[in-house]
């Protein structure tokens, strides 16, 4: 039972946006390349486990994919994937790595081989889990949980070409086809129920409503200026050029498309990377429009709801996820 589907990282949706409109000279265009690309593994990786836990009939237990929620040290912490069974809660932390991983469990050194034949080295993912189950648990204290279950994580990787070297015994790294044999096996193992079906899906509304996405914006954290960004409405066909309004129709000078409703994307780019409010100003120097009523025109077919009147007026763009 899916009670928190998954959902695009608000960063992916950014990154999407933003990095298109950056100069390929841009200084920090390769970092955030590079970011945009793990983001989008990390994603994707989430995804591909979903088929697992269809085959394992988990459809009776509460899932909850990217989960975020505030801890006692005012920030947050974020889980891939929460499992609420009855008896056990289950932490999924998801990598999506190729190549040759290998894990020493007495350093806790996580490392990848590189297609260059470097070295990669990241956190240690059992710290991460370990630190995820703590905070967890402060948390659902605070809810004035009477009986909490233990909370397990596995880490799983789960790209199919990953080639996963354990130096040590670890049972909870696992390559994603062993979820049909572990989660089985964990279910097997706590065998004394704590929590009633109808208690563990009121947990899990409890959770969502604390549930906090991270919207943090890229363009303030990497202090990017309005001045790097490109403006204007990408051609719908080409993705190449930048198209003009006129004759009520946007028409591009590079492939020749004419698009009725291609400033809707546009207006979808500006509200990621900007934030969701638009004044007709930025409107017309954001489409690339010189009037007024155009550019209220334009807003409004793009379904923005107008706020507040006259020379105050701003438009609320509703972004898809």
């Amino acid at each position: 039972m899916i009670v928190l589907p998954h959902k695009k990282p608000p960063i992916l949706h950014q990154l999407e946006a933003l990095i298109p409109r950056l100069s390929s000279n841009d200084p920090l265009y390769p970092k955030l390349k590079d970011l945009l690309l793990r983001k989008q593994s990390g994603y994707q990786g989430e995804l591909s486990l979903d088929y697992y836990y269809q085959q394992l009939g988990l459809d009776s237990f509460p899932i909850l994919h990217g989960l975020r929620l505030p801890n006692h040290h005012h920030s947050c912490f974020q889980m891939d994937t929460l499992i609420l069974f009855p008896e056990f809660f289950l932490v999924i932390e998801v990598k999506n790595f190729t190549g040759i991983v290998t894990y020493d469990s007495q350093t806790g050194l996580l490392t990848q081989e590189t297609s260059q034949g470097g070295i990669k080295r990241f956190d240690d993912p059992k710290m991460q889990t370990l630190i995820q189950k703590q905070q967890l648990l402060i948390f659902l204290k605070k809810l004035g949980l009477q009986q909490i279950p233990s909370i397990h994580s596995l880490i799983v990787f789960s790209n199919p070409n990953v080639i996963l070297k354990l130096n040590g015994h670890e049972p909870d790294f696992i390559l994603a086809q062993k979820l049909m044999e572990r989660i089985p096996l964990l279910q097997k193992q706590h065998n004394q129920r704590f929590l009633s079906h109808q208690e563990l899906i009121a947990l899990g509304q409890h959770l969502i409503k604390a549930h906090t996405p991270n919207n943090q914006k890229v363009i303030e954290e990497y202090n990017i200026h309005p001045s790097r960004i490109q403006n204007g409405v990408w051609c719908t066909n080409c993705r190449v050029g930048i198209m003009t309004w006129k004759k009520r129709n946007w028409h591009c000078q590079k492939c020749f498309h004419k698009d009725k409703l291609a400033h809707i994307p546009a207006l979808q780019e500006y509200g990621w990377i900007y934030g969701p409010v638009i004044t007709n100003y930025e409107a017309r120097k954001f489409l690339g429009v010189s009037s007024m009523d155009t550019a209220k025109h334009l807003v409004i077919s793009a379904g923005c709801e107008k706020r507040g009147n006259n020379r105050g007026r701003k438009y609320l763009i509703k972004l898809d996820d």
